[in-house]
C-alpha cells in the first residue's frame, strides 16, 4: 500500500435558529442556542447591502416625516422625532423595540430613553426585563433587572418591551424578513466566498503534492497548517488538497469536477435568494433602486408599487408604532413620506403630511 496522507481544509456551515431555551438557573429566557440570536439579525443587516437597503428606507419612508407633535422632547437630550428613527429601526431589524420609562413623584412619566432591544432578555413569566450592555452568552451575568411595562403597573423605572404583532404566541419577537434567513447567509456567503477567493493566492480545489517523501505526522501537520495559515484568507473561500507521497510515481491523481454553468447556477442562486427577500417585504425591488433586469420602469408603475407597498407595510408599521406610545399616554401621529411626483428631482415636499399623487 502506497504511503500517503490527504487533508482536506473546508468548513461546514450551520444556520442559527430562532430558539427559544428556559434553563433552570436562570429567571430569563435564552434567545437562540447560544443566547445570541439577536446578534444574527443585525449581523445580517450589516452585512448584506440588500437587506440593509430595504431596512434603511423602510425606516425613512416610516419615521422621517415626524410627527404632529412637534419638538416634544422625551428627555433632557432627545426629542420624540429623534427617539422614534432609533426604535423604527429597530423595529425592523428584530421586530421589537424597547424604551426605559421613568417616572416622578406624582407618578407620571418624565422621562423616556431608547434601549437597545439586542441588549433584553425577557423572563419567564414576561414580567421583567433583562439588560446587558455588554450582550449576551449562554453564561452573561450580573445584568440589570426592570420591571415589564404595561398600562396597569405604576412603577418608578421599567422598560416596555413592544413586539409585532405576528410574535405574539413567543416570547421574543422576529423580524417579517426572519423567514428569508437563509437567503440572506446565501448572499452574504457568496459575497464572502468571491471576496476571499481574490484575496487568497488559490483558487477552489487547489491539489498539493509532496513527492519527495512522506515525512512524520507531526511535520506533516505543521506543514499544512503553514500553507493554511499563508495562503488562506479568513473566510477560508479556496479549498486545497494536500497529498504526501514517496515519490511522483505514487503521487495521487486528482480530477477536479468541472460545472460548465458554473455563472448561470450563480446568477440564478442570487436572483432567488434577492426575490425571496423581497417578497417577505411584500416590495418590488423597483422601490429601492434596484432593477436587475435594466428594463426601466414609469413613474406612474412607481406611484403604483409604492402606494400598494404604503398600504401593507408602512403605514401597519407607523399603526403599530403610534400604538405603543398610546400605551403610555402619548398620542401622535406619525407623518407619511411624501414624494412629489411631479418634480423630477423627487424631493420630499415638507408642505404636506400625506402622499398626495
Amino acid at each position: 500500500m502506497n504511503n500517503i496522507k490527504f487533508s482536506i481544509i473546508n468548513s461546514n456551515l450551520t444556520t442559527p435558529t430562532p430558539e427559544e431555551i428556559e434553563v433552570n438557573n436562570k429567571d430569563y429566557v435564552l434567545f437562540g442556542s447560544d443566547n445570541k440570536y439577536p446578534e444574527v439579525l443585525l449581523n445580517c443587516y450589516n452585512d448584506c447591502g440588500i437587506l440593509s437597503s430595504i431596512i434603511n428606507s423602510i425606516t425613512d419612508y416610516v419615521s422621517a416625516g415626524g410627527t404632529d407633535i412637534e419638538d416634544f422632547a422625551v428627555n433632557k437630550d432627545e426629542t420624540l422625532n429623534e427617539l422614534i428613527k432609533k426604535i423604527t429601526l429597530d423595529y425592523i431589524i428584530f421586530g421589537a423595540f424597547t424604551i426605559q420609562l421613568l417616572r416622578n413623584k406624582k407618578g407620571e412619566i418624565c422621562e423616556i430613553h431608547y434601549v437597545d432591544v439586542n441588549k433584553c432578555r425577557l423572563s419567564k413569566d414576561n414580567k421583567f426585563v433583562y439588560y446587558s450592555s455588554k450582550g449576551w452568552d449562554r453564561y452573561t451575568r450580573n445584568v440589570a433587572k426592570y420591571d415589564r411595562f404595561n398600562k396597569n403597573l405604576n412603577s418608578n423605572n421599567s422598560i416596555m418591551y413592544y413586539k409585532n404583532a405576528k410574535s405574539s404566541r413567543t416570547t421574543y419577537a422576529l423580524p417579517i424578513w426572519n423567514s428569508a434567513l437563509k437567503d440572506i447567509l446565501t448572499l452574504i456567503d457568496i459575497t464572502n466566498f468571491h471576496y476571499s477567493s481574490l484575496n487568497n493566492n488559490f483558487m477552489p480545489s487547489c491539489s498539493i503534492s509532496f513527492n519527495n517523501g512522506v515525512p512524520s505526522e507531526e511535520e506533516q501537520e505543521i506543514i499544512e497548517q503553514r500553507i493554511k495559515e499563508k495562503f488562506c484568507g479568513t473566510d477560508n473561500a479556496s479549498k486545497f488538497l494536500l497529498s504526501f507521497s514517496d515519490n511522483k510515481d505514487n503521487a495521487p491523481v486528482i480530477e477536479r469536477i468541472a460545472y460548465d454553468d458554473f455563472a448561470d447556477r450563480y446568477n440564478s442562486l442570487r436572483e432567488n435568494a434577492i426575490n425571496n427577500i423581497f417578497a417577505t417585504f411584500r416590495a418590488s425591488e423597483k422601490l429601492f433602486g434596484i432593477n436587475e433586469t435594466n428594463n426601466g420602469f414609469s413613474t406612474e408603475e412607481f406611484k403604483s408599487i409604492f402606494l400598494l407597498f404604503k398600504t401593507q407595510v408602512i403605514q401597519p408599521i407607523q399603526i403599530e408604532i403610534e400604538r405603543a406610545f398610546g400605551q403610555i399616554g402619548i398620542d401622535f401621529m406619525l407623518n407619511e413620506f411624501v414624494i412629489d411626483f411631479e418634480d423630477s428631482d423627487n424631493e420630499v415636499n415638507n408642505d404636506h403630511n400625506k402622499i398626495g399623487f
